[in-house]
C-alpha cells in the first residue's frame, strides 16, 4: 500500500455545479494508479463537492434550484456579511454539499455508476479557482 498525493486548480467561471469527473480521472491516470481509493478534499468554506447524475443536464439545474432555495441570498437570518453578501448562504450550501469525497478505484477507473458524475458546487457568484487535494490510497 501507498499514498500518493495531487491537486487539481479548478476555476469556475459561474455559481452552480461543474461537474470534474475528467479533471480527475485524467489525474488518476497520469499518477498511473491501477486499484486502491481516492479522496478528494476541497479546502474551501464556500464551495463543496457532490456526486450527481451526469446524463440528463436538466439534473444540475434542479440542484441549483435547491441549494439556492435552501439557502437564499438576502434571507434574515444570514448574519456573517464581511466578505460579501452572499457569503452566509454560500456557507450554509457548502455544509450541506460537504468537502470530501471517497471513490474506490479498480483497473484504472473511477468505481462510478453508469449516470454518475463528480462535481464541484460552487456557491460563490464571482468566478474563482479552487483547489481540490487528492490522495489516493493503492494497493
Amino acid at each position: 500500500m501507498e499514498w500518493l498525493r495531487s491537486e487539481i486548480k479548478v476555476k469556475a467561471r459561474h455559481h452552480g455545479l461543474h461537474e470534474i469527473t475528467e479533471h480527475v480521472a485524467e489525474e488518476l491516470e497520469r499518477l498511473d494508479i491501477t486499484d486502491g481509493m481516492v479522496t478528494l478534499y476541497l479546502q474551501h468554506t464556500t464551495a463543496g463537492l457532490c456526486i450527481s447524475e451526469s446524463f440528463d443536464t436538466s439534473t444540475v439545474h434542479d440542484l441549483e434550484a435547491f441549494l439556492e432555495n435552501l439557502a437564499p441570498k438576502g434571507e434574515s437570518t444570514n448574519h456573517h456579511a464581511a466578505e460579501g453578501e452572499d457569503i452566509s448562504a454560500t456557507n450554509k450550501r457548502a455544509v450541506v454539499t460537504g468537502v470530501s469525497l471517497s471513490i474506490p478505484i479498480e483497473n484504472g477507473r473511477m468505481m462510478l455508476g453508469t449516470y454518475q458524475g463528480v462535481f464541484l458546487c460552487e456557491h460563490r457568484r464571482q468566478p474563482i479557482e479552487r483547489t481540490l487535494l487528492l490522495r489516493v490510497l493503492t494497493i
